[in-house]
């Protein structure tokens, strides 16, 4: 069995195999994987640098998320010969069997022979936020080993806006004539988008009556922004708007990117949060000095994880004495 370093150079060399070997160890839920991780995440930054942008695409189920997703993957790998991409999908799960439900996965067609496009599916867990529990763990390993990555929502409602913590640009997609024009302009869901995509323009003019209602509405869709929200009309069926998009998505190769030790802070109090529950974060703030940002500014995101299990332990068992 290849050991963590070996299973490093092979996921950089584009090998499928070690690369799902990593993400399983991201998703490993046993105390025992963390070290581990933090071992991965120093190799991997002694190696490759900076790190990847990430795009998200959420959305309301059945509004063509993941075939979308499956024509901007080859569009924007078209556009550039060395561009290594990973996509995260995040599966809806089972209330009664607690198994992810697998056909998200099999709408998005990730193509034969190009490893440069690298696709994982995700069970959500009954999770609430549209992310899976271990989704931001994976996503720190995937922006180290890709150019480019793309987290893909369960499909979402209107509050579950945790993707929004997560990547550096989000776009919402819609379909036409999916309800009314005031569900547009009701807060949660509406606010988090940076673009706004309206999927299915084959269908002529409801497409277009949904985007005029958007663009009405966009600019008060964020309370205290100036500019209005943009929207994009294409048709993942039959590819209109789809190479215009995807050229308007790989600026963000460009950008700069530095939300991640915000997004560290974030996740590691959504952390804490479910696994002492909200007590567990008060305390953790009141007896860390500096609070979280402090810790995570020292140790870095998984030995900070090591360290609240420690400091956790270690209160227990003076409780227990």
């Amino acid at each position: 069995m290849p050991d963590d370093r070996s299973l490093v150079a092979a996921a950089l060399g584009q090998d499928r195999y070690a690369t799902a070997r990593l993400i399983s160890l991201f998703e490993d839920t046993r105390s025992a994987a963390e070290s581990r991780r933090a071992q991965v995440i120093d190799q991997l930054d002694e190696i490759k640098a900076p790190y990847a942008p990430m795009i998200g695409l959420t959305g309301t189920p059945g509004a063509g998320k993941s075939t979308l997703l499956s024509a901007l993957a080859h569009s924007i790998l078209a556009r550039n010969a060395t561009l290594r991409l990973g996509i995260l999908a995040i599966d809806p799960t089972s209330q009664i069997s607690k198994g992810a439900l697998l056909g998200d996965r099999t709408r998005l067609a990730t193509g034969d022979g190009d490893d440069r496009l690298f696709f994982r599916s995700q069970a959500s867990a009954l999770d609430l936020g549209g992310l899976g529990r271990d989704t931001y763990a994976v996503s720190r390993l995937m922006v180290r080993l890709f150019d480019l990555v793309f987290i893909e929502t369960v499909g979402i409602g209107q509050s579950e806006t945790d993707i929004r913590q997560l990547v550096d640009r989000t776009y919402l997609v819609l379909q036409p004539a999916a309800g009314d024009e005031i569900q547009f302009m009701k807060a949660g869901i509406m606010e988090i988008p940076d673009a706004f995509i309206v999927n299915k323009s084959d269908l002529g003019n409801l497409a277009q009556r949904t985007a005029t209602a958007l663009k009405t509405i966009g600019g008060f869709a964020v309370p205290g922004e100036n500019q209005a929200i943009p929207v994009c009309t294409v048709s993942a069926q039959n590819g209109d708007g789809v190479e215009t998009l995807a050229a308007e998505m790989a600026t963000c190769l460009a950008a700069d990117h530095g939300q991640r030790a915000k997004s560290d802070c974030w996740f590691f109090r959504r952390w804490l949060r479910y696994c002492y529950g909200q007590w567990g974060l008060d305390w953790f703030e009141r007896s860390s000095a500096g609070g979280v940002e402090a810790l995570i500014e020292e140790k870095g995101y998984d030995r900070a994880i090591i360290f609240a299990q420690d400091l956790w332990n270690q209160q227990f068992a003076k409780a227990e004495n």
